[in-house]
């Protein structure tokens, strides 16, 4: 009757029909354990109401108070020491990849996603030691290039910092994990070559593609769209196939808009020959690229972050023209023109790294190196913020002297000073 109440001590259990001790406490609900009660901690009362997610079975119920020990802890360290409790690695991952985002994830970030959950799954995040982190991430990346193991990291810490900021904190500091600084970069992009990938080099290129390569290819030097775009983002009744209105819409890029771009006369003729050869399509909703066997490209590779099924065509097209180009360069030889065959060589060292994601860099370059304005070139390759148009033009030599033999300045402009204001002060006799 006299005896103090104490916050959550009333009440029974359901394990043994015992007095129950102060604080939470592990009760039946609904066929499973529930933590259930109130703890006080530095003077504040913290209410509880979770479950374990386990079972109401005798054998488990030695591991629903487990649990609640350790919640109990991870609350104390919390209104203590502003320590807030980690999340299993699984349970962080799945509300990164289903949190609400303009610009959705690509493949590739969601194959990474899926690959450290099934390797460290249920542990807690902050559990996870450096040296866990460093083999799991150089057994992935054995025998990869540096650049890709880097892109493999950039993608592992875009999560990770998410999970580290606030409200979240479900970790403390980041795993210490080797980085290559020259891998990483930026300035990579500006030595890809693609202003010395003249016309008609392109057009040996085209010349040499499979015929379901060839408008892909064209439309990509007159668009600079993405390969996953062309694959996947346009129908047949998105292209507009008339000479001076030619015209092609995006509708899957990856900052999720749709994008209109304006097709070359050029194009429009490879696109209409490909149509042809492909033979009547009553869907116009079909896609508008198939494969060599008239089927649509899955997305399974697409998705996993390998690419598109058109890369063995790409490199079968690559490697045709690299053979054209040094059999040419073999009988420039034999003819005597000895420049003629070293061009030709290094014409063929040149196409033999080029990729598809070339196009979108030439796309830049060339459209600001005429003068066009920005806004066009943002629209016609679909890109939102200028700094990523900028990103992908490449400095043209030619262009950098003829805009600098325009300064005013030079013999041209010396005979508009006035001669008077150089002459040299009277002096006093």
């Amino acid at each position: 009757m006299g005896r103090k109440r104490v916050s959550g001590a009333s009440g029974r259990d359901s394990g043994g029909g015992h007095k129950t001790s102060p604080g939470p406490r592990v009760v039946e609900r609904d066929g499973h354990w529930h933590i259930i009660g109130t703890l006080r901690v530095d003077g504040r009362s913290v209410r509880i109401r979770r479950s374990s997610e386990l079972p109401a079975r005798p054998e488990l119920r030695e591991q629903a108070e487990a649990l609640r020990d350790k919640w109990c802890t991870e609350i104390r360290r919390e209104v203590v020491h502003g320590v807030k409790p980690s999340v299993p690695l699984a349970v962080a991952a799945h509300q990164y990849l289903n949190r609400s985002r303009v610009r959705p994830l690509n493949g590739f970030d969601v194959k990474v996603l899926q690959e450290i959950t099934r390797r460290f799954g249920t542990r807690e995040l902050k559990a996870i030691p450096d040296a866990d982190w460093n083999k799991f991430i150089d057994k992935r990346q054995a025998g990869n290039k540096p650049q890709t193991r880097e892109r493999y990291l950039d993608a592992v810490f875009t999560f990770l910092n998410w999970a580290a900021d606030e409200p979240r904190c479900w970790i403390t500091r980041l795993p210490a994990i080797d980085r290559d600084t020259e891998a990483r970069n930026a300035k990579t992009s500006s030595r890809r070559r693609v202003v010395d990938l003249r016309p008609e080099l392109i057009a040996l290129m085209i010349d040499h593609a499979g015929w379901h390569l060839k408008p892909q290819l064209a439309v990509e030097w007159s668009t600079g769209a993405r390969v996953s775009s062309i694959l996947f983002g346009c129908r047949i009744c998105d292209a507009v196939l008339v000479h001076g209105r030619g015209q092609i819409t995006f509708h899957d890029t990856k900052n999720g808009d749709s994008v209109t771009s304006a097709l070359h006369n050029w194009t429009v003729d490879v696109v209409i020959d490909y149509l042809r050869r492909r033979g009547t399509v009553r869907d116009r909703e079909a896609p508008l690229f198939v494969t060599p066997f008239g089927k649509p490209y899955s997305r399974r590779g697409h998705d996993a972050g390998m690419g598109g099924q058109n890369k063995n065509a790409f490199r079968g097209m690559r490697r045709r023209t690299v053979k054209s180009l040094l059999r040419l360069s073999v009988q420039a030889r034999r003819a005597g023109d000895l420049d003629a065959a070293l061009r030709l060589r290094a014409d063929a060292r040149l196409v033999a790294q080029v990729t598809q994601h070339w196009f979108r860099h030439m796309l830049s370059t060339s459209l600001l190196s005429r003068g066009t304005d920005l806004r066009t070139v943002m629209s016609q390759g679909g890109w939102r913020d200028p700094r990523s148009a900028l990103r992908y033009a490449h400095t043209v030599t030619k262009v950098q002297r003829a805009a600098v033999d325009a300064l005013p300045i030079g013999d041209r402009q010396a005979d508009a000073i006035d001669t008077s204001l150089t002459r040299p002060p009277l002096t006093r006799k």
